[in-house]
């Protein structure tokens, strides 16, 4: 029964070996890692969706400041 259940393992270890496969612990660590990026991603993600959002309340304020401007100038050269 003992080498019923060492025969899996056995063979996890060889197809591991032929494929070269992470180990288990290896396994384990690169998917913390790879946790740890997504957080990180998500977290650079949610920035650069706030930098772009200012971005173009920006612009449109801009637009706007600048419309208002060409509508004060256009008065005053109908005076001239």
């Amino acid at each position: 029964m003992n080498r019923m259940t060492s025969l899996p393992q056995l063979l996890s270890k060889f197809v591991q070996q032929k494929l070269g496969g992470p180990s288990l612990s290896e396994y384990e660590k690169l998917q913390a890692e790879m946790s740890d990026l997504q957080i990180r991603y998500n977290e650079l993600l949610a920035v650069h969706q706030e930098k772009c959002s200012q971005l173009e309340e920006l612009k449109n304020t801009q637009t706007v400041a600048s419309s208002k401007e060409d509508v004060e100038v256009e008065p005053l050269k109908e005076n001239l």
